[in-house]
């Protein structure tokens, strides 16, 4: 089991056992709480494109500096827990993470051969 998978493993339990018992939230607190974390995370990573410097948040997305990106979603159970695992760990976060804008990580992902 890799490292990235143990600490799926163990903040996967603790945020299970935190939520069994509550009532499902609502899309619009959903949509709410979900931007907070990206923006948590663009504070970790920067607001702009590490190769163009594009900084519309709105073209920008968050790519996986190695590939993976559709693997660890899976792994995550969705791209929520993903991101709500990496606001919480900004080291892992600067290792794996890095934000490109939509044109940038389709190149990336042309050049590297990264199709789903």
């Amino acid at each position: 089991m890799s490292e990235l998978e143990k600490l799926y493993v163990y903040y996967d339990e603790r945020y299970t056992k935190s939520w069994k018992n509550k009532k499902k939230p609502s899309s619009e607190y959903r949509k709410m709480r979900r931007e907070k974390i990206k923006n948590k995370l663009y504070d970790i990573l920067g607001n702009v494109c590490i190769r163009c410097g594009f900084s519309d948040k709105r073209a920008l997305q968050f790519d996986h500096i190695n590939g993976g990106g559709k693997r660890e979603i899976l792994l995550f159970k969705g791209n929520e827990n993903m991101y709500r695992f990496y606001s919480k760990n900004p080291k892992d976060t600067k290792e794996r993470l890095q934000v490109l804008c939509a044109n940038c990580n389709w190149i990336k992902r042309d050049e590297n051969g990264e199709h789903a």
